[in-house]
């Protein structure tokens, strides 16, 4: 028995339907390193002490995505102490692994 092959433009239209495996996959991974970067924010944060430190506690807990997180990244990593910036820092390299290496100078 012979099977129906889908012209080019059709296959590639199915691909971008909603639901379809490839998106899901990509939201899982999305949803994957949200969750990783959050609980890696709060565990540097959780030893952060006073007022300020309170309120980007509740910040870290309330972000809803990860622009959220990218935005207090840097407000966390100037209250921390050097040594506990590494853990933040390797959690954003590896969720952004070309980030701001793609202007730097390479030589031809």
């Amino acid at each position: 028995m012979k099977t129906a092959r889908l012209s080019p433009e059709l296959d590639a239209s199915l691909q971008n339907i909603p639901g379809m495996p490839q998106e899901r996959l990509a939201r899982v991974a999305a949803r994957r390193v949200f969750v990783e970067m959050k609980q890696c924010f709060m565990e540097s944060a959780a030893g952060l002490q006073g007022a300020s430190a309170a309120l980007l506690k509740r910040q870290l807990r309330i972000a809803g995505d990860i622009g959220e997180l990218l935005e207090l990244s840097d407000t966390l990593l100037a209250v921390l102490p050097p040594e506990e910036r590494k853990a933040v820092r390797r959690q954003l390299d590896a969720a952004f692994p070309m980030a701001g290496r793609d202007t730097e100078f390479v030589p031809l």
